[in-house]
This record gives structure tokens, C-alpha cells and sequence, in this order.
């Protein structure tokens, strides 16, 4: 049940922490000030959001490891760092695409 609870509370922290897009706040007609508000409101969301999932994940790994075997253990890790390794290098594609896309943006 808290397992439920912290799930819940990170599906609507993720929510927030993604916050509104470029798009969705260039209606707003944003001070300055009010930008660097809304950027620290999202940063700090994100922050607890991370903070969260890392909670969940050492409480995961506890309750396995009370069942599993190390080796069961061991391929467990094995294929977190697989994950974490591709998901590192979506960042770089997508961190490359931007670049790009600006590029395209600056020559109009």
C-alpha cells in the first residue's frame, strides 16, 4: 500500500515536474523574473521526482534481494546499468537533435 502511495504521488509529481511546455506558457507573456520562478518551481519538482524513483528503486531492490538468488541479483544490476547506459545515450541524440534544430531555427 505505501509502495501504491509513493507510486501515485510520483505519477503526479512527473506531471508537474514536466511542466508546461515553451508552447503552453508563451501565452502567459512571462516576465523575466517570473521565467526564472517557473524554471526553479519545474527544477525543484524534478529534484523531489528524482529523489522519489531513487527511493523506489533501493526499496525494490531490498525486497528482492530478500528472495532472490545473488546471481538472480547480479543479472538484475546487470541490466539496470543496460538501461541506464541506453537511456543515457538517448540523451545525447536527443541533446544532438536540438542542437540541430536550432541551427535550422538561427538560418530562417
Amino acid at each position: 500500500m505505501k509502495t501504491t502511495a509513493l507510486i501515485l504521488m510520483i505519477a503526479l509529481a512527473s506531471q508537474v515536474a514536466a511542466g508546461p511546455h515553451k508552447e503552453r506558457t508563451n501565452d502567459l507573456n512571462l516576465t523575466e523574473e517570473q521565467k526564472t520562478q517557473m524554471h526553479a518551481v519545474k527544477q525543484q519538482q524534478f529534484e523531489k521526482l528524482s529523489a522519489a524513483r531513487e527511493a523506489i528503486r533501493a526499496e525494490s531492490k531490498a525486497a528482492m534481494a530478500e528472495f532472490l538468488t545473488e546471481e538472480q541479483m547480479a543479472k538484475i544490476e546487470q541490466k539496470e546499468q543496460h538501461r541506464q547506459a541506453h537511456k543515457e545515450k538517448g540523451k545525447e541524440h536527443r541533446k544532438m537533435k536540438r542542437k540541430g534544430h536550432r541551427k535550422n531555427k538561427d538560418s530562417e
